[in-house]
């Protein structure tokens, strides 16, 4: 049986040496620290990011992982689901591919790996984002994967002395199936 945690290009590990510190090296880079969600008001440390992805042990509610490449095992990002609600069976998704990484597939595959984990191990009805309206790349990328607008927050990012949109996407158990029905990433329910 091959792990679950795997794709065609990356698998999904634990928090390694090293990588916390290639993490706060990397939120310098315009494609990392720039576009999360959150409003960063400070700069992180390496044991910041490291109580960030380790989180609480035993919670049911928050998953990370960092993402490796299969050929090399090279550190390439992290991806966490989020806000998991098992009484209303949804979660968030947010992820984040180092900038010199982008481009290869990699967070495609990451994100495929987790939809897989979200539908299929914790029978997820729906798994959300959020994205900034002035990336692009990424909007594309979760379009690729299926995600769906559901909403625009309008002029909620303040960047570079502009207001941009923040876009809320989600994808339904039922979606995802359907894109994968065959094709053997996805268990028919």
């Amino acid at each position: 049986m091959a792990n679950f945690m795997s794709g065609q290009l990356v698998h999904l590990t634990e928090l390694r040496e090293g990588d916390t510190e290639l993490f706060a090296q990397e939120q310098w880079a315009d494609g990392w620290f720039r576009q999360l969600p959150m409003d960063m008001a400070r700069v992180w440390t390496p044991d910041d990011y490291k109580e960030d992805v380790k989180g609480d042990h035993w919670a049911t509610d928050e998953f990370g992982f960092v993402i490796r490449t299969n050929d090399t095992n090279a550190t390439v990002g992290t991806i966490f689901l989020s806000d998991v609600q098992l009484k209303n069976r949804g979660g968030d998704i947010g992820i984040a591919i180092v900038e010199s990484q982008q481009g290869h597939g990699y967070g495609t595959d990451a994100l495929q790996i987790v939809l897989k984990y979200a539908f299929d191990e914790l029978n997820l009805h729906k798994v959300r984002l959020e994205v900034n309206g002035n990336n692009p790349a990424a909007i594309h990328i979760y379009e690729q994967v299926g995600f769906k607008l559901e909403g625009v927050n309008v002029a909620a990012l303040y960047q570079d002395g502009q207001r941009f949109d923040r876009y809320n996407y989600g994808i339904l158990q039922t979606e995802w199936r359907a894109l994968h029905a065959g094709d053997g990433k996805a268990a028919t329910k």
